[in-house]
């Protein structure tokens, strides 16, 4: 994994992950799970990006096959609904939700993303964060309180309805972009400086980049209750990514799924006991030195398990799980793979 990337690439690409903590508190080994079909719009090409406590998923979904232009979606229990947008020809992503069923995003223009608008939507109506009219504004994430976090033009964002404020970048940090928020308004991201890439937390107005021992750089995933941050981050010199967990200034890597040293990892969300979610490489079959990408979950006492050995033997049959996005507090897992051989999103429910 490359962290070193332009603006178009950073921003597109679904980064980051863990710069976070000490032992993943109160986890307990991986259980089985019970698999789901998130369902689609009638044209495929699901992407899920978030998921609450109540097991309702969010993301982006096409309409038809030939039509490249997604549309925001709300899935529960398997059921599939695309969310109001701005119009034929505008894009949309939903990117987050809180357990009130608050649902934020960003739509697009003239069949693209750029000048984007973000926007939060409490029952199916846009309302706009007042961003500038100018700028590219996306958001990624929105808490409890109903406060999103972004990136508008170069900058992270903290806002809501009537409500937008850019973070000022430490010296030397000239992009940046909010990945999470915690309830309590502390925002978790990235920025790029004369270093590279690192992870940040903004909290009392002050966004400080996070102290991540032996990384040449890392990016940002989420953050829990605990304070607890999941992350990625590349080693010096090497081209092997490795997700992460930081807490209160300690650093922890999580390992990979094969146990060897060169295998990457990436993280992508955690719950509020510290369970870690993403995807990692481990031999492809055949052998050749090729490899492959796995969905992956992590806990204190199970280390990281390949989540396709987790799953139901029957309900299961024919899901390749190649990459988890969001854990919720419940334990369910959302993310992507195939159902025998067709792209598809899921949702796993712990059974056993």
């Amino acid at each position: 994994m490359n962290l070193a990337c332009t603006r178009r690439q950073w921003l597109s690409a679904t980064t980051a992950l863990l710069a976070a903590s000490c032992p993943l508190v109160g986890a307990a080994a991986a259980p089985r799970y019970r698999v789901t079909d998130l369902g689609d719009l009638g044209g495929g090409n699901v992407r899920v990006k978030a998921l609450n406590n109540h097991g309702v998923s969010v993301g982006m979904a096409n309409r038809k096959p030939v039509d490249n232009r997604g549309v925001g979606f709300v899935s529960h229990r398997g059921r599939m609904r695309g969310m109001r947008h701005a119009g034929r020809a505008t894009p949309s992503s939903a990117t987050g939700i809180n357990d009130a069923g608050l649902v934020c995003g960003y739509d697009g223009t003239n069949g693209v993303f750029t000048k984007a608008r973000a926007w939060l939507s409490p029952d199916g109506e846009r309302v706009y964060v007042p961003a500038p009219r100018d700028a590219h504004t996306f958001a990624f994430a929105v808490n409890a309180s109903g406060q999103v976090t972004g990136v508008s033009g170069d900058l992270p964002f903290v806002g809501g309805a009537g409500h937008f404020e850019p973070f000022t970048l430490p010296a030397g940090f000239g992009l940046g972009v909010g990945r999470d928020i915690h309830d309590d308004g502390t925002v978790l991201g990235d920025m790029v400086g004369p270093h590279g890439q690192c992870a940040f937390l903004r909290q009392g107005g002050v966004v400080q980049a996070l102290s991540v021992p032996g990384a040449e750089s890392h990016a940002a995933a989420g953050i829990n209750d605990r304070g607890v941050v999941c992350g990625t981050l590349k080693r010096p010199g090497g081209r092997v990514a490795r997700a992460f967990v930081w807490q209160d200034g300690l650093t922890r890597e999580l390992g990979s799924l094969d146990g060897r040293d060169d295998s990457s990892s990436v993280a992508h969300g955690l719950n509020a006991a510290g369970t870690v979610v993403g995807r990692a490489t481990r031999p492809a079959d055949g052998g050749g030195g090729r490899s492959r990408w796995c969905a992956f979950v992590a806990t204190a006492d199970g280390g990281m398990v390949d989540l396709n050995t987790r799953l139901d033997p029957v309900a299961g049959a024919g899901w390749v799980l190649r990459e988890a996005v969001a854990i919720n507090d419940r334990g369910q897992i959302v993310g992507e793979g195939l159902y025998q051989g067709v792209p598809r999103a899921f949702l796993l429910s712990p059974w056993a």
